[in-house]
């Protein structure tokens, strides 16, 4: 599927550096390695060597030179590589996404730094958004620089209601602004309500915005 038209005007214009289309390639670099291109330090300099983390249920998890080594390199732009390969394994064999093989996923340092990520790939000034009330503060906070418009979606017990959310979308397709382009939405443990939303609301989430026509 071509999502090119869901990315912002932004986002459109990026184009990867050669350095990093070039870092692919270094998979799993030795720790010996120096990685002239992008100007990789000795990892003998590094100040770290090994490490030993003692857990809360008697056990230690050890991390060994190399792996310390390797950790504290620089690496791909998605993020450290055998990690990444586990996360989509576990994401298959845990929840078995459709079309998973064709998908991918990166990790970023914390929720706030992948919602950022998020709203710069989607969103441009003046753009439409979908929001529940109540909805965590920060994150209002990542989207007023782009001044956008809202969609405000009141929550019952369940979470997001699917009645208001249709009366929302309709009074933003009446209103000739802007189409809503992204729902930002916490189905599970929702941040404020800690309420995680059931298979048959979140469905029926999923169906307004569906069949909702003027839906992007």
């Amino acid at each position: 599927m071509d999502y090119s038209k869901y990315l912002s005007a932004s986002s459109s214009n990026r184009r990867p550096s050669g350095f990093s289309e070039m870092e692919k390639h270094l998979t799993d670099p030795l720790p010996s390695a120096v990685w002239l291109v992008s100007g990789m330090p000795n990892p003998q300099l590094f100040p770290f060597c090994d490490a030993a983390i003692n857990l809360s249920d008697g056990s230690v998890l050890e991390i060994s030179k190399e792996v310390m080594a390797t950790g504290l390199q620089y690496g791909p732009t998605p993020g450290y590589v055998p990690l990444i390969e586990q996360l989509k394994e576990m994401t298959l064999r845990t929840h078995n996404p459709p079309r998973w093989t064709e998908s991918d996923l990166l990790v970023t340092v914390g929720c706030q730094d992948g919602l950022a990520k998020a709203v710069e790939m989607l969103l441009d000034p003046g753009d439409c958004v979908v929001v529940q009330e109540p909805c965590y503060p920060d994150v209002l906070c990542i989207l007023a620089p782009l001044k956008l418009k809202y969609v405000i979606v009141t929550a019952d017990e369940r979470g997001m209601c699917p009645v208001a959310l249709k009366k929302g979308l309709e009074e933003a397709r009446l209103s000739g602004g802007p189409v809503p382009k992204v729902l930002y939405l916490v189905p599970t443990a929702c941040n404020p309500t800690g309420i995680t939303i059931d298979e048959a609301r979140r469905r029926n989430i999923w169906h307004r915005l569906r069949v909702h026509p003027h839906h992007p």
